[in-house]
């Protein structure tokens, strides 16, 4: 299901900037003085779909919930197509054993988890002329941590952190300093999830394939500002 999401999305981008006129857009105003802009800020909101994190068996998988996703991207523009961002996501979800196929229910596999990220990277786009505004196809990634945190009382304690490389693609519609920005991005992550819940206690190690590799999309749209 992520496979095809990801194929569509990227299909949409494509044709609507191949339907764009060639015009390079001007440079994007600033809300604040109505001059020149380098620095915006996007807050967004959108959908986490949480990857597996490890195979129990051929049909069934440990993973996360899928969750609601909030966060803001801060992008300086170097030059008209290449500009360094960072970014901060939250979301909460829990550890669930879930079945391939939807034959059976997911089992839910611990409390709640707050769901940290944090990165910096580089972003290229195209911006194109449209409708008296500008459209921007881009393509970004980076690197930066992740880090769960328990929510509930019995796992108060424990978190866990480490390293994630994101990719994304998306479009950024704009008409003067105020701007909307799609994105699809997907968040490469590899956790010790085994502190957390009482699955991971109640099992063998030789009977799990802890990858602790995971994939996953986070499907968002923002306001972005120019400053």
């Amino acid at each position: 299901m992520h496979r095809y999401i990801v194929n569509k999305y990227v299909a949409a981008t494509l044709a609507t900037a191949l339907a764009a006129a060639p015009a390079l857009a001007q440079t994007p105003e600033s809300v604040v003085t109505g001059g020149q802009s380098t620095f915006s800020l996007t807050p967004y909101a959108g959908y986490m779909m949480f990857g597996s994190l490890a195979e129990i068996s051929p049909d069934v998988n440990l993973t996360n919930d899928n969750s609601w996703l909030a966060g803001a991207q801060a992008k300086i523009r170097m030059t008209s197509r290449w500009s360094v961002i960072g970014n901060v996501a939250y979301t909460k979800s829990n550890l669930e054993v879930e079945e391939e196929g939807g034959t059976g229910p997911d089992t839910r596999a611990s409390a709640d988890l707050g769901y940290w990220m944090a990165d910096a990277g580089l972003q290229y786009q195209l911006p194109f002329s449209w409708n008296e505004g500008k459209i921007s196809p881009f393509v970004q990634g980076g690197i930066g941590a992740v880090r769960y945190t328990a929510e509930a009382d019995d796992i108060q304690s424990e978190s866990s952190t480490n390293l994630q490389f994101n990719g994304g693609v998306g479009l950024d519609i704009a008409r003067g300093p105020i701007g909307c920005q799609l994105m699809l991005k997907d968040y490469v992550t590899s956790l010790d999830w085994n502190k957390f819940g009482d699955f991971a206690d109640q099992v063998d190690a030789d009977d799990v394939d802890r990858s602790r590799i995971a994939h996953n999309l986070a499907l968002t749209a923002g306001i972005r500002i120019n400053f």
